[in-house]
């Protein structure tokens, strides 16, 4: 029988998936172990990836194992980056480790196309979570402006920096229309779904208890001074149901600094909302990943009726 995660990526039967999350837990746990499983990771295909973090990232949720802890290493568009994993978190790190480049596949292939090509002269990452968007370009030597506002996220993202490096410019604060403060609700341990909008929160609540928070908002139209000097922008926006307020109060910098946009949007409902502004502002949407090809635009009701999550609005010549 072949290695479990080679097993496993190929395809096998649900007894077989549990033996694997079993046999890759045990060997993740050491070092010795996790130094093996590391080596076969880096040389796996990205869909494989793709496939390792859809089935195995939340192996050590709810499991009591004991964990030496070290590093995980990946590389992205030609940077070694290094993934810390500690005893007491490793149900987070391992998650993290093989989500860098295993989750959002369409993005990151975006991402590592503009890098390679044009890079950006500042990137933008508004709904950091735990900065692992921020740390890819980060690594590349990329100015980075970092927004999160859950304070829970923050010791990860910087011990992340730490650990390549690399130095973050991190934001405390959500991001809006106006200026105020918004409650932001979060599973404790899936920060990456913290919403400030109401309507978000309370589906979220159906399914699990919410860690509830009062969070500052502002504009990114407030930071436009620190862009001044930027002749290319890149910002990406994931906020479960607040880009368009987020959009809305970027109107400045969309005039001025002309950004290039990766957006998340999983709520059929605003997407005609979305579409109509960036249109508005001229932009047009698109799915992911690109690769510097033309640009095929999203219709209205072909963006409402998408079933991409991600998606790319570039600003029309």
């Amino acid at each position: 029988m072949g290695h479990p995660i080679h097993t496993f990526v190929h395809g096998i039967n649900w007894r077989m998936w549990r033996w694997s999350q079993h046999v890759v837990r045990q060997l993740a746990s050491t070092q010795r172990g996790r130094r093996t499983l590391n080596s076969i990771y880096l040389r796996l295909t990205p869909a494989q990836r793709v496939e390792v973090h859809k089935n195995l990232a939340k192996i050590f949720r709810d499991v009591q194992v004991h964990a030496e802890s070290g590093m995980w290493n990946v590389s992205f568009a030609g940077k070694a980056l290094r993934i810390p994993i500690s005893t007491e978190g490793i149900w987070l790190d391992w998650d993290t480790a093989v989500s860098i480049v295993g989750h959002d596949l369409e993005v990151k292939q975006t991402y590592e196309y503009l890098i390679g090509t044009s890079p950006p002269d500042v990137f933008v990452d508004i709904g950091a979570n735990y900065g692992t968007h921020s740390l890819l370009f980060l690594a590349h030597g990329i100015r980075t402006l970092s927004f999160e506002p859950i304070r829970s996220c923050h010791e990860v993202f910087f011990r992340l920096c730490a650990a390549n490096q690399v130095s973050p410019s991190l934001v405390p604060k959500a991001l809006g229309n106006a200026h105020g403060e918004l409650e932001i609700c979060f599973p404790e341990r899936d920060t990456w779904l913290g919403t400030t909008v109401r309507e978000v929160s309370t589906e979220l609540g159906t399914r699990s208890p919410l860690v509830r928070a009062t969070v500052e908002v502002e504009c990114l139209d407030d930071y436009q001074d620190q862009f001044a000097d930027a002749a290319s922008m890149l910002i990406k926006i994931d906020t479960e149901g607040a880009e368009l307020a987020v959009l809305q109060g970027s109107v400045n910098v969309l005039e001025r600094n002309r950004p290039t946009i990766i957006f998340e949007s999983t709520r059929v409902s605003e997407r005609n909302g979305l579409h109509d502004f960036l249109n508005d502002h001229g932009y047009d949407v698109t799915t992911l990943p690109w690769s510097g090809g033309r640009v095929v635009p999203l219709t209205r009701s072909a963006f409402a009726d998408a079933e991409d999550t991600n998606f790319l609005a570039l600003r029309r010549s």
